[in-house]
């Protein structure tokens, strides 16, 4: 949805987003037809920070992940590409610059410039 996957902000979602409870299932759906929804069970925030936490030292949301990309080059929605492209989020602005030298696809030398890394994920 654009914004941080963290504990902090899916509680946020859930507790501003009607839509987003239902997507998530937290609104349990009334077998009428007259009321749309009967009870809603959202988690605290303390509750979310706890199952992040498990899923992390699990290596669950990174084994997830990986299942998610490689579902994607299986279903085509994403194409096999010959160039990379380095993931900025993690970089500071103004951090400095390296520039790297590399073959494309015909053998032929290009250089290009890239932020240096100036602090690990978590």
């Amino acid at each position: 949805m654009g914004c941080a996957s963290e504990p902090e902000q899916v509680y946020f979602q859930l507790n501003n987003n009607p839509s987003f409870v239902r997507v998530c299932g937290f609104a349990m759906k009334n077998k009428s037809l007259t009321e749309k929804h009967q009870q809603v069970n959202i988690p605290s925030l303390r509750k979310l920070e706890h199952f992040d936490q498990i899923m992390r030292q699990a290596g669950i949301w990174d084994k997830i992940n990986q299942s998610e990309i490689n579902t994607n080059f299986e279903l085509g929605v994403f194409e096999a590409e010959t160039q990379w492209v380095g993931d900025t989020t993690h970089y500071h602005a103004y951090s400095g610059y390296e520039t790297i030298k590399y073959e494309d696809e015909y053998g032929n030398v290009k250089k290009k410039s890239q932020s240096k890394v100036t602090k690990q994920c978590g």
